[in-house]
């Protein structure tokens, strides 16, 4: 038992393959046509180093409190960002479970009435431990992929902080931009409102016609139209912006005064950059990665397992201790097909893990 102990032992510290590097991967995405050219296509104003917190580039007090407000863990959107997070990091620790024994222990009373012979009464306990010898990598490739997909979720993380810190930004000053437009649209109104009266007064007096009024008149319904449609727009814009700061979407926020000046142009590095800089695609990386790797714990599952079970205790009813060891070893012979298929759901979710990186790549591209 101590020989098949060891060599069990020694058999569960298997190597499990690698997963595709970054370049492999960005070529099994992209179609052949498709390269990663050294500089880009269309001119850059600045592709110099890309830094990190473009926010305080705007140097708007207002925004920065807002961003700050948005991306606290109170935010809905963050909490459900953050535990995302939270059931990653649990489900790899639930993978790494297997890899360690299990260890359980028991006890029991039983007895028996009736005359003074028969009566009998018995006390019990024990333990038992198990353990599943890792030979081939199947635990351990399920371990790195529920690792990968922590890696993944994180950069998702990362990835939402990002997109609500710009979404609140557009929001900002999108609600700051038609609360000028309100301001302007009644300048606009207090205007025509002056010039109709300036022209029902000469009216009047003769000096123009009555279709004159009529004209200036629907001036100023149209700009008194153009007022509460912008009115509607900004209140609404201000919703908006509440509710990705967390807050009931009243209307309420108060806007700033003016435009900020227009920040310098943003350094957007090279193409070849963002597949290391950008989160989603990250993300998107991690998740082939991810897929590799239940695609390898699904193929080894054809291979046997190997167990070692050890249990010990004692009972009232004999003197001394008792206990047991054994090993064993399962193979499955016939699954009905159940083990092929799941090999080729994991080959196919890895095709579609690879399929999405490639698009994600494709399209952060046309946005930068």
């Amino acid at each position: 038992y101590a020989q098949l102990a060891g060599c069990l032992l020694l058999a569960g510290c298997s190597q499990v393959q690698e997963a595709p590097e970054r370049q492999a991967v960005v070529e099994d995405a992209l179609p052949d046509t498709t390269t990663v050219r050294a500089e880009w296509a269309a001119p850059a104003g600045d592709s110099g180093e890309v830094d990190d917190n473009w926010i305080a580039s705007f140097n708007d007090e207002q925004l920065n409190a807002l961003v700050a407000e948005a991306i606290s863990t109170q935010n809905p959107q963050m909490r459900i960002l953050s535990a995302n997070v939270d059931r990653a990091e649990a489900s790899t620790r639930l993978a790494a479970s297997a890899k360690k024994p299990m260890v359980g222990v028991g006890a029991g009373l039983s007895g028996t009435g009736g005359n003074a012979a028969v009566e009998q009464n018995v006390a019990s306990g024990g333990f038992g431990v198990s353990w599943e010898a890792d030979v081939w990598g199947r635990i351990q490739a399920g371990v790195n992929a529920a690792d990968e997909n922590l890696r993944a979720t994180e950069a998702d993380f990362q990835a939402g902080r990002m997109s609500l810190a710009a979404n609140v930004a557009k929001a900002w000053y999108l609600a700051t931009e038609l609360s000028l437009q309100v301001e302007l649209a009644e300048e606009v109104v207090g205007i025509l409102e002056q010039t109709v009266g300036l022209v029902e007064k000469k009216q009047q007096i003769g000096q123009v016609a009555m279709q004159d009024v009529f004209l200036a008149r629907g001036s100023q319904a149209s700009a008194q139209d153009a007022l509460e449609a912008v009115r509607g727009g900004q209140r609404q814009a201000q919703r908006a912006l509440e509710i990705l700061l967390g807050r009931y979407p009243a209307g309420e926020i108060e806007t700033a005064t003016e435009l900020v000046p227009v920040p310098p142009p943003i350094p957007v590095g090279l193409p070849s950059d963002l597949l290391e800089r950008r989160p989603d695609l990250i993300a998107a990386d991690r998740r082939v990665a991810a897929a590799f790797f239940v695609s390898e714990q699904a193929r080894l599952a054809r291979l046997p397992r190997f167990s070692l079970n050890l249990a010990g205790g004692a009972t009232s009813a004999l003197s001394g201790a008792i206990g047991s060891i054994g090993a064993g070893a399962v193979a499955p012979l016939y699954t009905g097909g159940a083990i092929e298929a799941q090999i080729d759901i994991a080959n196919a979710d890895q095709q579609a893990a690879i399929g999405a990186y490639g698009l994600a790549v494709l399209n952060a591209f046309e946005e930068v």
